[in-house]
């Protein structure tokens, strides 16, 4: 019987035989005789190399999937500037061209330049349509108002949207108050200017300049009736 010692590695395979009293003694490995030193390719491993882990080649079935995939450091970035679920927080700015909130809630128009509050179709820059009153609210460090319309009446106040005074302010001194006592003006009003044979339309109790006459006419009961002293 032969006692054989075998030292493998991937580069060659080493075989020596001893022989102690076997009937059949081996006369060549793949081959070879005597001294025997085999390579890779001896024993079908030709395509083997001494490469590490990180080192071996992928398949080309396996580059062509990872090649569909997006880049990680992409990815990760993309992450950190939007928002993808409830709670995350979008660092990078919101570049779109439309928004709608809630059907009509919010709508940006991109096409005419215009948003609209309460419908997803405005017809201005601001458009707000709602089931009660029109209304928008301004609010500053100490004061605020009110623009409201109840689709006969359209309002300016200050303080709250059922207060009576409504104010025309320029800079911060009211020019002009309408309060439920009565009309405060901080201006002189000036009418209308024209002459006669341009008279304005004429309006029952309104008011204008003549200047053919240089006097004031004022719509009396059937047309404009001068204003003469007495």
């Amino acid at each position: 019987m032969a006692d054989i010692t075998v030292d493998v590695s991937l580069k060659q395979i080493n075989v020596e035989v001893t022989m102690a009293g076997a009937v059949n003694s081996v006369t060549s490995v793949a081959g070879k005789q005597g001294a025997v030193t085999l390579a890779k390719a001896d024993v079908g491993l030709s395509n083997v190399d001494n490469t590490s882990d990180l080192s071996k080649p992928i398949s080309t079935a396996t580059q062509t999937a990872i090649s569909t995939k997006a880049d990680k450091t992409y990815v990760d970035t993309q992450d950190a500037l939007n928002v993808l679920k409830s709670g995350d927080t979008m660092t990078g700015a919101l570049v779109t061209t439309g928004l709608t909130v809630d059907t009509n809630t919010l709508h940006v128009d991109p096409i005419n330049n215009r948003v609209g509050i309460g419908t997803a179709s405005p017809l201005e820059p601001l458009h707000v349509v709602t089931s009660d009153y029109a209304t928008m609210r301004f609010d500053g460090a100490s004061d605020g108002g009110y623009f409201y319309a109840d689709g006969v009446y359209h309002f300016v106040t200050m303080g709250s949207r059922t207060a009576t005074d409504v104010l025309f302010v320029r800079g911060s001194t009211p020019q002009l108050k309408l309060l439920s006592t009565g009309i405060e003006a901080a201006v002189v009003f000036k009418p209308v200017q024209a002459p006669t044979a341009s008279a304005p339309a004429y309006v029952k109790g309104g008011i204008y300049f003549d200047t053919t006459l240089n006097k004031l006419r004022i719509g009396g009961a059937t047309g404009w009736e001068t204003i003469t002293s007495s």
